[in-house]
């Protein structure tokens, strides 16, 4: 690892992308970042950190993007960038997109016996750019896709295989991009890392997906404090810096026990002091002494508290600033503290019983999905699989609807088949976490579930999941994904009557590592049932998932 706002690049490696002290703040003056020196040649590297410390923005300032309020960016290679949100391609094709219809264009006439320099000049030598592009579209799992298609007809996932595709075309020398499996289901994600494996270009890629980032070089730590390297892969990355914090929380206790020993140690030296000041006042009181023996005493005396003060001032003020600068560090590492209490269901208890369901959009010739069997009893973990299209979302949206029905109440449903739900509370979060109202604070928020909650506790378990001090008055609109789900976790489990069956879809999309990595820990303690959508196989591996439902393949589930 090494240390300072460096990544340094390998002494023998060509630098493409060069950031020297480079600094941004925004109009308002407010600095997101400052003094960052960054070289990025032929090795992949990661780039991570929480959400809000500016890591799509530094991937800006190295496209150009954006320009530094200081330092500089220099580009020395090619580099071909893909945002984590494009711009509409509106009405373009998707040989547009792949960037590869001048050039086709240019071949055909060419072949057509066409001799004009120009059509040489646009080819620049690939004659097989056809083959190029085919093979290309048939490793990321879209062979015969026809370029001519309108791209605003594909699916996201297919979208970004072939804006990514368009970028291996251009043949950069680095690949810049910004949470590129973000919506991915697992095919696409698998074509993606296959080709990320085999490209021999450098890459800068800002992601949360840990098999992803397990497959780079380098990881390079965004945070309040600046930027680290790591050498190696996320998991080496993981291992480095639990050292690091264990070496920072020793540092921090080791200054708050030298402050309060500096402390004592003044405090006795006060106490002697005064004592001697006590004796002599006593002695001028009995005129045993000269007077102008004592006056010359009284005057050291003054003399030497004074100096005293000074000393103790400097060593404490000193001591209280490394205590500070230690504390900076350690509360920079701070994760959650909670316990999911509440909401846990007995075993063999029946939570969800699905037999023979099928759902069709109205309107549709042809069912989403059919023969779908399932029974989760007790705290079961089920993870739902399925391509993009295969109706997963659906599907927690029809569980959520069954929870919310009046069995007493006889009325047509959406569905086809059994779909029982055996307990009182079940809760769906979606990725946009729409239990919480976007327009109130988080303690509002906290505060229409627990209303006649002390205001010392509710700040006690506002804490708990970070919302400390000011923190609590944030409008749930301005917050990043991780604290939408914090706030969300705070206020669902903050009394008895909390969820007995969790419908997560995509909980991790949104987040970044820390908050994926507390996700994982409150789940794992969770004692209800947990019925999730996931794209995340260490997030899946993490909650202790126990069953899957494959809806591409139900009969196999």
């Amino acid at each position: 690892m090494h240390d300072s706002s460096q990544c340094e690049a390998q002494a023998q490696e060509t630098a493409f992308l060069v950031a020297d002290g480079v600094g941004f703040s925004f109009a308002n003056g407010a600095a997101l970042f400052a003094d960052l020196s960054c070289s990025i040649g032929r090795r992949k590297v990661g780039l991570v950190g929480r959400n809000g410390v500016g890591k799509s923005h530094l991937l800006k300032l190295f496209t150009g993007d954006l320009a530094p309020t200081h330092g500089r960016v220099d580009r020395l290679g090619r580099i071909a960038y893909l945002p984590q949100n494009p711009r509409p391609a509106g009405d373009l094709l998707i040989a547009d997109v792949l960037n590869v219809a001048p050039k086709i264009t240019a071949l055909h006439a060419i072949e057509r016996g066409e001799t004009d320099a120009v059509h040489f000049d646009v080819l620049d030598g690939d004659w097989d750019i056809e083959e190029q592009v085919a093979r290309l579209l048939e490793d990321i799992g879209l062979a015969g896709l026809d370029q001519s298609r309108r791209f605003a007809s594909l699916s996201g996932g297919e979208a970004t295989r072939v804006r990514f595709a368009g970028l291996l075309l251009a043949k950069p020398d680095v690949l810049v991009l910004d949470e590129p499996t973000n919506n991915l289901d697992a095919a696409s994600k698998d074509a993606l890392y296959r080709l990320l494996q085999a490209w021999r270009g450098g890459a800068l890629i800002v992601s949360h997906d840990r098999t992803l980032l397990n497959m780079l070089d380098r990881i390079c730590a965004l945070s309040t404090l600046g930027m680290k390297q790591y050498e190696g892969n996320y998991d080496h990355y993981v291992a480095q810096k639990a050292v690091e914090e264990e070496a920072l929380r020793r540092d921090f206790k080791n200054a708050e026990t030298a402050l309060n020993k500096t402390k004592r140690a003044l405090q006795k030296t006060k106490e002697k002091h005064e004592q001697r000041q006590a004796k002599g006042r006593k002695e001028r009181r009995g005129g045993s002494q000269p007077k102008v023996v004592m006056n010359a005493r009284r005057e050291r005396s003054e003399g030497t508290s004074a100096a005293l003060k000074k000393t103790a001032d400097r060593q404490l003020s000193q001591q209280k600033e490394q205590l500070d600068a230690a504390r900076m560090r350690v509360e920079a590492l701070e994760t959650m503290d909670v316990s999911m209490v509440g909401g846990a269901v007995p075993n063999g208890k029946m939570v969800l019983h699905l037999k023979d369901l099928a759902f069709t959009h109205p309107g549709a010739v042809r069912p989403l999905f059919s023969g779908i069997n399932l029974t989760v009893t007790g705290p079961e973990r089920v993870r739902i699989k399925g391509g993009n299209g295969s109706g997963k979302t659906t599907l927690m949206r029809l569980l959520e609807q069954a929870a919310g029905r009046d069995p007493q109440v006889s009325e047509a449903t959406p569905w086809q088949g059994t779909l029982a739900v055996g307990v009182a509370r079940v809760t769906y979060l979606d990725q946009h976490i729409a239990v919480l109202d976007a327009e109130r604070s988080i303690l509002a928020n906290f505060r229409a579930v627990q209303p006649d909650m002390q205001e010392s506790e509710v700040r006690w378990r506002l804490a708990k999941f970070l919302f400390r001090g000011d923190a609590a008055f944030k409008k749930v609109g301005v917050l990043s994904g991780g604290e939408r789900l914090r706030a969300a976790m705070a206020c669902l489990f903050a009394h008895a009557d909390a969820p007995q069956c969790l419908l997560l879809d995509e909980p991790t999309n949104h987040l970044d590592l820390d908050a994926i990595q507390s996700l994982e820990t409150m789940l794992r303690q969770f004692r209800g049932a947990l019925v999730v959508i996931t794209h995340d196989e260490p997030f899946a591996a993490a909650i202790g998932i126990t069953r899957v439902l494959d809806l591409d393949n139900p009969d196999r589930s």
